[in-house]
């Protein structure tokens, strides 16, 4: 860690390119998918995720920034396309004999 000069955001170069990144991910993904901006946190929260998994040109070691900090390899298996068509369960109890059992929805996160 560093410290900077107050008011000097200039010496703060690494982490306000960072920024501007996530930012930058997150606007492209809210309007790839036509998503309204009330969901700015969760596609924040999702870019971040999936920069801290992916190699970083600012690394010279070949690393993630996940691997980085862990030690160990992130598993991307889990990851799914964002914006795309998810269904969420609904709870037997919450439905009538005919109703559906799931509600289809979009994934953000």
């Amino acid at each position: 860690m560093e410290n900077s000069a107050p008011f000097t955001p200039e010496q703060n170069g690494k982490i306000e390119r960072d920024n501007r990144t996530i930012v930058e991910s997150a606007r492209t993904m809210l309007q790839a998918k036509g998503l309204p901006k009330h969901l700015w946190a969760e596609v924040v929260n999702t870019a971040v995720y999936v920069l801290n998994r992916v190699v970083s040109t600012g690394t010279s070691c070949n690393k993630t920034p996940y691997e980085l900090w862990t030690g160990k390899v992130p598993d991307l298996q889990h990851l799914k396309i964002f914006g795309s068509v998810a269904y969420v369960h609904v709870p037997k109890m919450f439905t009538k004999k005919f109703d559906a059992r799931a509600k289809k929805m979009l994934l953000v996160g």
